[in-house]
């Protein structure tokens, strides 16, 4: 079976103001391949956000990778470039937060937060972001009911 993901030996810490260093993840590994789901469990402040925010190098300011690899389809992304990095991020890989009102912006309408991301990781023009947005939430809508999808 061919991996999609691949973590060899991953070890990241926390700097605190002190200089204090913390060594949240030491040598974790996994492999997931292509139609596999994994599940990551552990106790509160085992490290799974660390972990998941590592895969894509979202780590908060005071946190490193400090060894191993992240290797998805093959490409280092723990030594990839800022471009490249961005194009992964969101069209090839993303992570769905724990805290659903980290996800989605309360007073923000859902079609206007897809097409910021569209916006974001993508060239396609205002017109064709709406379709896209309307496209995604008629793919994703139960119910049928009509979708709106409006500038700000």
């Amino acid at each position: 079976m061919r991996q999609i993901l691949e973590v060899r030996d991953l070890r990241v810490v926390y700097e605190q103001r002190d200089g204090q260093v913390w060594h949240v993840l030491n040598g974790v590994s996994l492999a997931v391949g292509a139609g596999e789901i994994v599940a990551v469990l552990g106790e509160s402040g085992s490290g799974k956000s660390t972990l998941a925010a590592s895969l894509l190098r979202l780590l908060p300011g005071n946190g490193r990778i400090v060894g191993g690899e992240i290797l998805l389809d093959g490409a280092d992304v723990v030594r990839m470039g800022t471009v490249e990095l961005r194009r992964v991020r969101g069209g090839r890989a993303s992570i769905v937060f724990q805290e659903p009102s980290l996800a989605l912006h309360p007073t923000m309408q859902i079609g206007a937060q897809i097409c910021e991301v569209l916006r974001a990781h993508g060239t396609l023009n205002k017109s064709k972001q709406r379709e896209r947005a309307r496209e995604i939430l008629r793919l994703r809508c139960l119910n049928g009911a009509q979708l709106a999808v409006r500038e700000k």
